[in-house]
């Protein structure tokens, strides 16, 4: 009765059209009215082509509705009227009694509509899910705000989500490239609110018009749950050579040539630890930019980076990047501590730019051309029969030598074994620290260019000491014959050979490789072997040896190797002619020669 008497209360033109001043008094009308639409500012907001007659969704001050049969443009206002038919569709087709309700105003004669038209503002109104999900807003631009989002059942539905409520969005509109990925939150969506099948949706009309939330790897708290080291345990929680992922961005960490990038617990905190000389790198989806990079460090003293490639601004407050590019490299000068990285990213567009790196690596055919780069040369390294002659007390590296020289591979994450043999090439570093020439990593560093085979022998370089211990031969086995060593310590003795000495560790430092692990200290040797790795500092000044093994000469009582690779083919018994897995304190019979333990 009330819609009846609202209606005979509407003007009739002479042909019986009623007029309507709004579209919220359109909606009102009953099916089948033949009505004049009066247009103020009213914006098209979408265009449906997959049904015919094309439908165009827009709304005025008043509220929103469907018009068909009529040319429109999205992204226009429209000043005028537009003359046509009410129709009501129910647009739930499971429920009953109905939820939703399409409106249009079906024009069957264009030429009975006049209105003018001018570029509009597609701004959503902010709304909440509960909020958008109203029939009156149906047909309407809305813009939700902090909402997560979920796959439903085959992926083309999606679930939206804030503190209100749940809606549902898909891509109706063919909107989004054929390759989008949805990201799992979203700081805002816009998109026209319609009752699809059997609920209400937001469609988006641009990839522009979903902004995911910012990328965060929140060291602090583990959002990415990672593996977390201690402080104590320096090999735990190593992040070299790894990615993680969030959104559209991945984070991608590069080792420094003295330890590990780490994320690890301190002082009751978990942190980032990345020291000079290691590298973040961030790196956008494809059809992405970064625009902003916000990192939290532990202090403000840790604001200790450099950034690749001109693409964008640094400010120390917070350390906060803005550019707008595909990746970004930070590059750290200090030794920094983190807990927080915020990344934003927004579709790719003209101004976005892919910078290059020069990262022109130079390319050298064997060890000896690497270890005369200048430190921090980025290397093509040639390998022909290089083989792993010891790892490391850390874990973190290992030795290697060719016929021309050696090195030692340092916070590479390559993992190799003791008697591996490397032919082919590789990406590296050239860095030079204890114990000498090191190979370091860089973000191109991985063995998929070697070929790696096993259970090779190598063959010392011999000589006196004068001979052999030279910077050509530093990180390689030298063997010294006829010489006598003394022990100065458990750790530390001396080789002497008429006057020419040589200092020897028994490598407990994180630098050295797995050495011969027995007390030196009652070590007194007129004359032995040893063989060992040789040690200089950067200047090539000074020299000690890392012995793999000591054997006295003089009494053919014999010290071994510590190393298992070296000694996988040693036999062991006690004097009572019982095998044994392992050397034992006092006498050994060892390939049928005495071995004294102490």
């Amino acid at each position: 009765m009330i819609t009846l008497m609202a209606l005979l209360m509407l003007p009739l033109s002479a042909n019986g059209q009623v007029d309507v001043a709004n579209i919220a008094a359109f909606n009102a009308v009953e099916d089948g009215t033949l009505v004049k639409l009066t247009l103020t500012n009213a914006r098209v907001n979408a265009q449906n082509s997959l049904v015919d007659p094309a439908t165009y969704y827009i709304e005025d001050a008043s509220g929103a509705t469907a018009v068909k049969g009529i040319s429109l443009t999205t992204g226009k206002l429209l000043n005028g009227y537009i003359v046509g038919k009410k129709a009501t569709e129910d647009v739930d087709y499971v429920n009953t009694p109905s939820q939703g309700y399409e409106y249009s105003l079906t024009v069957s004669d264009p030429t009975l509509s006049s209105f003018t038209t001018s570029d509009a503002t597609m701004t959503g109104t902010s709304m909440t899910i509960a909020e958008a999900c109203k029939q009156e807003n149906y047909g309407k631009l809305v813009t939700l705000s902090d909402v997560t989002i979920a796959p439903i059942g085959n992926g083309k539905n999606l679930q939206l989500t804030d503190a209100s409520g749940t809606m549902k969005t898909r891509d109706l509109f063919f909107a989004l490239p054929w390759d989008y990925t949805w990201p799992d939150k979203a700081t805002s969506f816009t998109g026209i609110v319609l009752y699809y099948m059997t609920g209400w949706f937001i469609m988006p009309l641009a990839e522009g018009d979903i902004v995911p939330a910012p990328a965060e790897f929140d060291f602090l708290h583990n959002n990415m749950e990672l593996p977390i080291g201690s402080a104590t345990d320096i090999n735990a929680g190593n992040l070299g050579g790894k990615s993680i992922k969030n959104n559209y961005v991945t984070l991608s960490f590069v080792n420094s040539p003295t330890m590990p990038t780490r994320y690890y617990l301190n002082a009751g905190k978990n942190q980032l630890q990345a020291i000079a000389g290691s590298q973040l790198r961030f790196t956008a989806a494809e059809g992405r930019a970064i625009t902003k990079i916000v990192i939290t460090p532990v202090a403000s003293t840790n604001n200790k980076w450099a950034v690749d490639g001109e693409v964008g601004t640094l400010s120390t407050d917070k350390l906060t990047w803005e550019g707008n590019t595909t990746n970004v490299r930070f590059t750290a000068n200090g030794a920094l501590y983190l807990t927080d990285i915020v990344i934003t990213t927004a579709p790719k567009d003209g101004s976005t730019v892919a910078p290059e790196y020069n990262d022109a690596y130079t390319e050298v055919a064997d060890l000896a051309a690497f270890n005369a780069l200048e430190k921090g040369t980025l290397a093509k390294l040639n390998l022909s029969n290089a083989i792993i002659t010891s790892g490391m007390v850390n874990d973190w590296g290992y030795y290697v030598q060719d016929a021309t020289g050696g090195a030692h591979f340092y916070c590479t994450e390559l993992k190799f074994n003791v008697n591996d043999v490397l032919n082919g090439f590789i990406y590296v570093k050239k860095d030079f620290n204890q114990p000498g020439p090191r190979i370091a990593m860089t973000d191109k560093t991985n063995a998929d260019n070697l070929e790696i085979t096993h259970d090779g022998t190598y063959t010392p370089v011999e000589g006196t000491i004068g001979e052999t211990v030279v910077a050509a031969n530093n990180n390689r086995v030298i063997k010294l014959t006829d010489v006598a060593v003394k022990g100065t310590s458990k750790t530390d003795a001396t080789i002497t050979s008429g006057s020419e000495t040589l200092a020897i560790s028994n490598g407990t430092s994180n630098y050295a490789p797995h050495v011969y692990q027995e007390d030196l200290s009652t070590v007194d040797y007129a004359k032995a072997t040893v063989v060992g790795i040789l040690w200089s500092n950067a200047t090539g000044t000074t020299f000690k040896l890392y012995p793999l093994s000591i054997t006295d000469t003089t009494t053919g009582i014999n010290g071994i190797s510590s190393n298992e690779e070296n000694n996988k083919d040693v036999v062991i018994y006690n004097l009572q002619g019982v095998r044994q897995n392992s050397l034992k304190k006092g006498i050994n019979i060892v390939n049928g020669k005495k071995i004294i333990v102490r």
